[in-house]
Order: structure tokens, then C-alpha cells, then sequence
């Protein structure tokens, strides 16, 4: 669960979830511009609160263990240049939603079981 806090000057908090564990850490810099998860052992679906990291501009969930689909909410991180989804046991098809975020410009989603074309948008 990505939401706002009320402490000053920061806006997000987050919940991990790792083996069956939920951690809550509070008092993200809002001004948090990039968020480097890579090369650990997460396992698990990304959930869909991870299109509320608005302010981002770079993310990197490679080589880990992540399963499920790429989720469609990541369509809402407007401001994304980079997005690094490799390495992992990610399915599905790549969403359309990707093709709006008109910033990316480095897009890595290879070793993956991902069928499908590249969504083509005006970027």
C-alpha cells in the first residue's frame, strides 16, 4: 500500500510485504525521484499502488523474483524516464497504459515471459 502521510515535507508511506511480513515505512522524501529495488529476492505481483509514486522518474525492479502481470497503473507515472523490469517471472501482455508515458526513454523488460507486442504511442 503506497498512500500520503501528514509529516512535513514528505507525502508517501509504504508497506512491504516480505514473506508474509508486512513493514511500514513512513516518511518518504516526496521528493523521491528514483526507487532502485533491484537485485534482491522479492518475490510476489507488484500491486497497483505503484502508479501512486507520481513523482518518480526512475524505477528499477530487476532481477528479482517477481510474478504476475505488469500492472496497468504504472501507465500513471508520468514523469518516468527509466523503468527496468527485467530478470524476473513477469507473464501477460505489456500494457497499452505504457505507451501515454511520453518521458520513458529506457525501457527493459527482457528475460521475462512476456508475450506480445511493445505498445507504440507518440514518444
Amino acid at each position: 500500500y503506497l498512500g500520503s502521510s501528514v509529516f512535513s515535507g514528505y507525502l508517501y508511506s509504504i508497506t512491504l510485504t516480505i514473506k508474509g511480513l508486512d513493514t511500514n515505512y513512513v516518511k518518504i522524501f516526496s521528493k523521491l525521484f528514483a526507487f532502485d529495488m533491484s537485485n534482491n529476492a522479492f518475490e510476489g505481483e507488484i500491486r497497483n499502488s505503484i502508479g501512486d509514486l507520481v513523482a518518480i522518474r526512475g524505477l528499477n525492479l530487476s532481477h528479482n523474483q517477481l510474478t504476475g502481470q505488469i500492472p496497468m497503473s504504472i501507465g500513471k507515472l508520468t514523469l518516468l524516464e527509466g523503468l527496468d523490469l527485467s530478470y524476473n517471472w513477469l507473464t501477460g501482455r505489456i500494457p497499452q497504459e505504457l505507451a501515454s508515458l511520453t518521458s520513458l526513454a529506457v525501457f527493459n523488460v527482457s528475460d521475462n515471459q512476456l508475450v506480445g507486442p511493445i505498445p507504440h504511442g507518440n514518444n
